[in-house]
């Protein structure tokens, strides 16, 4: 009982602290630029503080867990070429200030991995590891690299295969980072890898989920800090599936229900799911998904969450401003469950969403139009995903 009272309480404290004013970095598919904004949860404004030039557009990006270095893909789109010779390049950045984000250094992965790179995320915990995943290559493959005594990127010190089919666009850590969980959107599958404490190297493939159907396609995952329960969004499919964690094995095995993030009779192959992640205190689950065409509107929904991580219901699903491009890719603030960002590549810009105090609806509350110069594939050339510097 003292562990659940201590979760409800934690819940209702993230709904109500708030400073003033909190820093986002916005990362692109074509610009070569990052963009840093700034959020003020007491007059709901959303401002540019600077464009700042990079010497590659980054789909994906992460910070370390001090928030002092950001890392990113270097993303080139390849579409159907199978065959891209190039192996896959991340890149490492450290952040002075919200207005001076300077490169440290690039770092490739090895043949026959030959993916463009398309997601990033460091281990909050020692040795800061950072993994990559690449897609689009054959064999699909990931990446482990070092960082040095500041957190900033240092040598590529493994390179691991999984499926030759395989295409990796999410990754997520247990909470002592005791395994790596992948979500295989091609493979189709659910990947749990040991990972070695003192090196940060992956170890030996503890499990291999298959999707909840054929074409689910698993597009990214989270870890619910109990440790007890992961999700993922499923790509083809649409939907949020819920896994309880054995915790012995760190296995996790799929739960029922999923929960749709369409309404009712809508047709699910106009749609293609997102993201997902947890709120503040992780009382709430925020999930995504895109329209496949231009003009129609993508989805939005949260779920409320136990402290074992259980999924206790739907609280709301309604549409986003537009389909999401690529993009409507969320990120819930730090600071409190009720915020989240929410970028968009059909337009090119980035909106807060603020939920009610009882988690029963959303609304979009500041946004910002950062259209850039896109190209074929992309309308803008941002917005790809944003994290909180605070």
């Amino acid at each position: 009982m003292p562990a659940l009272k201590s979760c409800f309480i934690l819940g209702v404290l993230a709904t109500i602290v708030n400073a003033a004013v909190h820093e986002l970095i916005v990362g692109t598919f074509v610009s070569k630029a990052l963009y840093t904004l700034a959020f003020d949860d007491e007059d709901n404004s959303l401002e540019l503080i600077a464009n700042i030039s990079t010497p590659v557009p980054s789909s994906w990006i992460s910070l370390s867990h001090d928030k002092k270095h950001l890392y990113g893909t270097d993303y080139i789109y390849v579409g159907a070429d199978h065959n891209r010779t190039i192996p896959p390049v991340y890149v490492g950045y450290t952040i002075h200030n919200s207005s001076s984000i300077t490169l440290d250094k690039s770092l490739s992965g090895v043949r026959p991995c030959n993916g463009s790179s398309i997601y990033i995320i460091p281990s909050p915990n020692p040795p800061h590891a950072v993994y990559g995943a690449d897609y689009w290559g054959t064999p699909g493959c990931g990446c482990v690299m070092s960082v040095d005594a500041s957190g900033a990127l240092s040598e590529v010190i493994q390179d691991f295969e999984y499926l030759n089919d395989s295409g990796v666009h999410g990754m997520s850590f247990s909470p002592g980072s005791q395994v790596l969980y992948s979500a295989d959107t091609l493979g189709n599958y659910l990947w749990t890898h040991a990972i070695d404490p003192t090196t940060g190297r992956l170890g030996e493939v503890l499990g291999m989920a298959e999707g909840p159907s054929p074409k689910a396609h698993p597009r990214h995952v989270v870890t619910h800090p109990s440790g007890k329960a992961i999700y993922a969004v499923m790509e083809g499919s649409s939907e949020v599936a819920w896994y309880t964690v054995d915790s012995t094995t760190n296995v996790p095995t799929m739960q029922e229900p999923m929960y749709s993030l369409l309404p009712s009779g809508t047709n699910g192959f106009s749609y293609w799911g997102d993201t997902l992640a947890l709120s503040a205190s992780a009382k709430y689950l925020w999930a995504t998904t895109r329209a496949k065409n231009d003009g129609v509107p993508g989805y939005i929904a949260v779920y409320e969450l136990n402290c074992d991580g259980t999924i206790v219901k739907e609280k709301f699903l309604k549409e986003t401003t537009t389909s999401g491009g690529v993009a409507n890719a969320l990120q819930p603030a730090e600071f409190s469950d009720r915020y989240a960002a929410l970028t968009d590549n059909e337009i090119g810009f980035v909106e807060i969403w603020e939920m009610r105090g009882d988690g029963s609806d959303a609304d979009v509350i500041a946004r910002i139009d950062l259209a850039d110069q896109g190209n074929a594939r992309y309308a803008s050339g941002c917005c790809a995903n944003a994290v909180w510097l605070n």
